[in-house]
């Protein structure tokens, strides 16, 4: 609410072999007020580490990061300026590094175990850093018969106390956190699914948006989904793909970051995309990588719950 946001730096292009020696010491944690414009660099809160992956409980003061591997997690108190947990999850547990749930009605927080062939969740709890591997897992999907780490999932819990998940592979379920379940649903697109990095609700919680595909899964067009929660059925509100490429020459590919405003009214992501002949002759490709950020509106005739 005061316009705070905690950042962990990334490291790009990744340091070569003799820097990680000599240069490279870690990301810093930095914080940023939005409203004032002020930027404070706090340091290295753990050395060796970067961090691709965070999320902040403001209400809690809870700051928590996961490395890019997934062994490491970091666990920061923003009001006492002090790190409560670093290094290495407990008992083996690898924690999915794309990730980071955080139930804002308990302060809980959640992922997949990366480390586990059965996917099962995991369960981190501020009170004496306690790391709870979970009965509840990602659903087998049935057309493909395999599972994958929790990918995407709405930021809330609907009315019936579950979050709306999509796994790795695009496959859709719900996860219980209270009654440590999950249950499958369906899937994301084609037959079997694709990979979607990012899943939002809206306020009613009937409808789910995503833009489903990332590297060599991305769908044709680049379809904007909205899912109806009621009855199971998708709609594509609109395809990116060719509009953009013939207006702009731009391939609007690979998209993340997506959030529906507080009214349901709009859909703001960015698409890792780029222009064609950039340098890649499949404008398809992940190496193509201009990002641009969209901003879509929803009529209000397609979004009523």
């Amino acid at each position: 609410p005061g316009g705070d946001t905690w950042v962990l730096t990334y490291f790009g292009p990744v340091p070569k072999q003799e820097e990680w020696d000599t240069v490279y010491r870690g990301s810093w944690l930095i914080r940023f007020n939005c409203f004032t414009g002020e930027a404070e660099n706090l340091g290295i809160p753990l050395e060796g580490e970067s961090w691709p992956y965070h999320n902040y409980d403001p209400a809690r003061d809870l700051f928590f990061a996961v490395n890019h591997t997934g062994h490491s997690v970091l666990v920061y108190n923003t009001k006492a300026r002090r790190m409560i947990y670093g290094g290495s999850p407990p008992d083996g547990i690898r924690w999915y590094a794309r990730c980071i749930m955080t139930d804002r009605d308990t302060g809980l927080i959640y992922t997949t175990d990366a480390g586990d062939e059965e996917h099962h969740f995991i369960r981190y709890e501020r009170r004496n850093n306690s790391f709870t591997r979970m009965n509840a897992a990602t659903p087998v999907n049935p057309v493909t018969g395999k599972q994958g780490d929790c990918r995407a999932h709405t930021s809330r819990k609907d009315a019936d106390g579950s979050f709306w998940c999509l796994d790795h592979q695009g496959t859709i379920f719900r996860f219980w956190p209270e009654e440590d379940r999950t249950e499958y649903v369906g899937v994301n697109w084609s037959e079997d699914g694709t990979y979607t990095a990012n899943i939002s609700m809206s306020p009613g919680g009937r409808y789910l948006y995503y833009v489903p595909g990332q590297l060599s899964e991305i769908p044709r067009g680049t379809p904007v989904v909205q899912y109806d929660t009621k009855t199971g059925k998708k709609k594509v509100l609109a395809f990116m793909f060719d509009y953009y490429m013939e207006k702009y020459g731009y391939a609007p590919v690979r998209c993340y970051g997506l959030e529906l405003d507080e009214k349901g009214e709009s859909l703001v992501f960015y698409a890792n995309g780029g222009f064609s002949g950039s340098g890649d002759d499949n404008p398809y490709s992940i190496k193509m990588r201009r990002p641009a950020v969209f901003h879509l509106h929803i009529p209000a005739s397609e979004r009523e719950e």
